[in-house]
C-alpha cells in the first residue's frame, strides 16, 4: 500500500513538473517569436535610420564643402567601415555594421560641425549688424550707378538708391547702430547717418521730419523720421558705405523680407 502511495505521489509530482516545464517551454517559444518580431522591427528601423542619415550626411557634406571650399578631402572620406569587408565577420548582422558606421561618421563630423556652428554664429552676428532690407516702403526710382539727372538731363553717378514712397512714409534704420550725423540738405530736407558695426554706415537723405538725435542708439527697423506729406511722391536717397567707399545697396535689399 505504501509503495502504491509513493509511486502515485511521485507520478503526480512528475506530471506537475512536466506540465510546468511544458508551460515554461511554451512561454519561451512565445517570447522567442515576440523577440524575432521585435528584432525584425528594430532591423527595419535601423535601415530606415541609415537611409535618413544618408540624406542628412549629404546635406552636412554640402554645408562643409561650402564652408571650407579649399579642403580637397570630403568630410566623411576618412576610413571605411563597410558593412561586410572581412570574411571572418560575415556571420554578424549587417545592422551592427550600419550602427558602427553611424557612430564612426558622427565621431568624424563632430569637430567640423562645431567649427561650422561657430562660423554660422559669426555669420549671423555679421548679418545682424549689416544694413539689409528696404529703408522705406516704396519702389526704386533710380538704381546705383550712372543715371540721367532729371533737371539737367546730364549723366551723373548715383552713389545709392533712390526710393519713391507714399507721402508721410516712415524711414527706418536698416541695421542697429548709433546716430552719427544729422544735417540739413540744400533743399531743406534732412540727412541722417548711422554708424554700424564692422565698418558699415548707412545714409538716409530726403527726410521731411527727423525723430532721432545724434549719438542715440537705434535698432534695426526703428523709425528715423518721415518723408514729406506735401509732396505727391517724396523721394528717399539711401546709401550704404564701408569705410569711405559707397557700395551698391541692391544686393543688401533682398537679404530681408521687404516690409
Amino acid at each position: 500500500l505504501y509503495s502504491i502511495i509513493i509511486i502515485t505521489s511521485i507520478s503526480a509530482i512528475l506530471v506537475i513538473y512536466h506540465t510546468s516545464t511544458v508551460q515554461e517551454v511554451d512561454k519561451m517559444i512565445t517570447y522567442q517569436k515576440d523577440a524575432k518580431i521585435q528584432f525584425k522591427k528594430i532591423r527595419q528601423e535601423i535601415r530606415q535610420i541609415d537611409k535618413l542619415y544618408g540624406e542628412v550626411r549629404d546635406k552636412v557634406e554640402k554645408l562643409h564643402s561650402l564652408t571650407y571650399p579649399n579642403q580637397e578631402n570630403m568630410l566623411f572620406a576618412r576610413g571605411g567601415n563597410e558593412a561586410r569587408d572581412s570574411e571572418s565577420i560575415t556571420d554578424l548582422p549587417v545592422e551592427i555594421f550600419i550602427l558602427n558606421r553611424l557612430i564612426h561618421d558622427m565621431d568624424i563630423a563632430n569637430k567640423p560641425l562645431e567649427k561650422l556652428k561657430v562660423y554660422l554664429q559669426k555669420r549671423q552676428k555679421l548679418l545682424d549688424n549689416t544694413p539689409v532690407g528696404y529703408p522705406v516702403q516704396g519702389s526704386i526710382l533710380n538704381p546705383y550707378g550712372f543715371i540721367r539727372d532729371a533737371s539737367t538731363l546730364k549723366a551723373k553717378f548715383n552713389q545709392g538708391v533712390d526710393f519713391v514712397a507714399s507721402p508721410g512714409s516712415a524711414v527706418k534704420a536698416t541695421a542697429p547702430g548709433i546716430i552719427q550725423h544729422i544735417a540739413r540738405n540744400i533743399d531743406g530736407t534732412w540727412i541722417v547717418e548711422i554708424q554700424h558695426h564692422f565698418g558699415y554706415r548707412s545714409r538716409y537723405s530726403g527726410l521731411d521730419r527727423v525723430i532721432v538725435n545724434e549719438d542715440e542708439k537705434i535698432a534695426r527697423g526703428e523709425a528715423l523720421g518721415y518723408l514729406s506729406n506735401m509732396q505727391r511722391e517724396p523721394v528717399l536717397h539711401y546709401e550704404i558705405i564701408i569705410g569711405v567707399q559707397a557700395q551698391n545697396p541692391a544686393p543688401y535689399l533682398g537679404l530681408l523680407e521687404r516690409e
